[in-house]
């Protein structure tokens, strides 16, 4: 299964694009996450993962955000320090984008032609914003 702090960093993500994946019924799905959310001290992934998969996008959409792999190459040039924070780029279809080198121009669309979205993934409350 996945793991809470994934399913969190997925639900914040989804947060951005319910409007354009399922319309007017992003507002009903926002209230459900929050009272969830917000009733109790632990997070109940279950409960979560039941809302988010009750409409086909969304299904769809969670489902390739948290099983899409993240693929790596070794950054060009000397290692250097490891900040804290990691940046998630993400699209409206669930794709993610991560950068293969440091330093690496973040592109406007993904490779669907979507335009990407960011989160701070270290940031638990955050403040999203729109690349």
């Amino acid at each position: 299964m996945y793991s809470t702090d994934d399913v969190l960093l997925a639900t914040r993500a989804i947060r951005r694009v319910l409007p354009a994946l399922i319309g007017d019924e992003a507002e009903q799905m926002e209230r459900d996450l929050n009272e969830v959310l917000e009733q109790s001290k632990t997070v109940s992934v279950e409960q979560i993962l039941t809302i988010l998969t009750r409409h086909s996008n969304t299904k769809r959409w969670i489902r390739k955000f948290l099983e899409e792999e993240r693929t790596f190459e070794r950054p060009i040039g000397p290692p250097g320090p490891v900040s804290g924070t990691t940046v998630i780029y993400f699209c409206e279809n669930g794709h993610r984008w991560f950068p293969n080198q440091v330093g690496q121009p973040v592109p406007d669309l993904c490779f669907c032609s979507r335009p990407l979205y960011s989160i701070d993934s270290s940031d638990a409350c955050g403040d999203d914003h729109a690349q």
